[in-house]
Order: structure tokens, then C-alpha cells, then sequence
């Protein structure tokens, strides 16, 4: 086995892509002036292992903290960890941590906080999203680097996948919200393809396939012709992940939920 393809496998499925939040896709409620009934509660515990090929790979846990204020507002939290496992940790050891801050009716990001710990590689972001005057300033390691004009409603790579959850997913519907990082400013955009049953390691679940588009995406998305990326969600209004897969030059990396917790409803 080639050490170098190798290690950009496991940088992409733990960090470039562990669900793909970046690329979720979800599609605000127009018109809708009511209460808002979340599918997820605080103390949610979701946990994915991650495989590269046959691989294992390592594990990352998505959560839904209590809420909590972030710089002075009320604010809904979410919490992603990745780490890998101690083989992988021996060719590229990876532990990160996401933290990120909605407003309360789940509108629009406020505040996006990433601890990255890879192989030798530490750095630490902030992107502080400006409301009044519509920008996202990224900081990192301490050090403003860039400024990013924002579009209404936007939402962070993790935020963006519990936003996506609200919502009705129709065979044939197609889905899309503006998404940043802080460095750049996109619109997601999706379809969802079909119903099926799914079976992971945490049950057997009716599903529904989603598809993102990947046109903004970069890296060893954009290397491989025939990339394709596939997510299965819970066919129910908990809009649970149960599979994230992705065939690319590299190879194919698989994210599949091993246990839930404290899930709503």
C-alpha cells in the first residue's frame, strides 16, 4: 500500500468530507411565521465509524449540546469530534474538534469554532459571522485572514447539516441553502433520488437517498471525473444520517452511524 494516497484518503474522509457538511444542501421555509418543532434535542448523540475502502479508519460523533449564549446571544450548539483510530494513527493521526452556534429558530449561523489537530498540523479557526453588515470574518491561529460578504440565511459546514433536517424530503425534490467556511461563500444544492431501506450497524431504517451536487467542491472531488457522492437520511422528521459514501480517484470512503442517542420523538 502507497503511504501517500494513503494519507490524503484518511485526511478526506476525516477531515474534508465527514459527512460532506459543506455540500448538504438544506432549503429554507418560506412563509413559515410558526413555532418551529425541532427534530433533535439537546443531548442528541450520534456516532459514525469511518472506513477508507476496507479500511477502518476511525470514528466522529456528532452531538446537540444544551443551548447556551454566544457572544451575548441565545444560541443553539453542535458539536462535531473526528479522531482517528491507533493503526491510522500511525501513518496520520488526526483529532479535531467543531463547535458551532445557531440562533434559536435555526435562521442563520452566529458563530463557528474548529480545533485541527492533524498529524503535525495544529491550527485553530474562528469565524465570526457579522449580521449587521454581512460579512464572515475568519480567524485563524489568533490572526484575521480573510473577509467573506455573506448571503441571508447562511450557515457553517456543520450547522448546515441540522438546518438540512427540518425539512420534507420528496423523491424528485430539489434542495439548496448558502453555505460558508468563512473562506468562501457558496450555494449548496441537492436532489434527493429515492426511498429504500438501509441497513447500518444501529438498525434497519426506512431511508431516503439524497445526492449533493458537487460543482463548488474542490480537492479530490475536483481530480475525479467520475466522483459521486451519496448520503442516506432516516425516512421519518428525525432526518437522521445513517450513511455517507463517496467513490473518488483515491478510492471510496464510507461513514456509517454504530449508535444513536437521545433522539427526538
Amino acid at each position: 500500500m502507497r503511504k501517500a494516497p494513503l494519507l490524503k484518503g484518511l485526511a478526506f474522509i476525516i477531515v474534508a468530507g465527514l459527512f460532506l457538511a459543506f455540500v448538504l444542501p438544506a432549503f429554507c421555509i418560506a412563509g413559515d411565521t410558526g413555532k418551529k418543532v425541532l427534530p433533535f434535542l439537546p443531548g442528541e448523540k450520534l456516532v459514525f465509524g469511518l472506513k477508507w475502502a476496507f479500511i477502518p479508519a476511525g470514528q466522529a460523533v456528532l452531538e446537540v449540546m444544551p443551548d447556551t449564549v454566544y457572544k451575548g446571544q441565545p444560541a443553539k450548539h453542535f458539536r462535531l469530534t473526528a479522531r482517528t483510530n491507533e493503526f491510522v494513527d500511525n501513518f496520520f493521526k488526526v483529532r479535531n474538534v467543531i463547535d458551532a452556534y445557531c440562533d434559536m429558530d435555526m435562521t442563520r449561523t452566529i458563530g463557528y469554532v474548529k480545533e485541527q489537530r492533524e498529524g503535525s498540523s495544529i491550527h485553530d479557526v474562528i469565524v465570526e459571522f457579522d449580521w449587521e453588515n454581512k460579512v464572515a470574518h475568519f480567524f485563524e491561529d489568533g490572526k484575521l485572514e480573510r473577509e467573506t460578504p455573506l448571503m441571508e440565511g447562511a450557515f457553517d459546514p456543520l450547522s448546515v447539516f441540522y438546518r438540512f433536517r427540518m425539512e420534507s424530503m420528496q423523491p424528485g425534490g430539489i434542495h439548496e441553502i448558502p453555505v460558508t467556511d468563512g473562506k468562501r461563500m457558496v450555494m449548496g444544492k441537492g436532489k434527493v433520488v429515492k426511498r429504500e431501506n438501509r441497513k447500518v450497524k444501529a438498525g434497519n431504517f426506512p431511508s431516503v437517498l439524497f445526492e449533493p451536487e458537487l460543482t463548488h467542491i474542490g480537492g479530490v472531488f475536483e481530480q475525479s471525473p467520475h466522483a459521486k457522492l451519496q448520503v442516506w437520511l432516516s425516512d421519518d422528521a428525525r432526518k437522521i444520517v445513517l450513511r455517507v459514501r463517496s467513490a473518488v480517484v483515491i478510492g471510496s470512503f464510507t461513514a456509517e452511524l454504530e449508535e444513536a442517542h437521545n433522539i427526538a420523538h
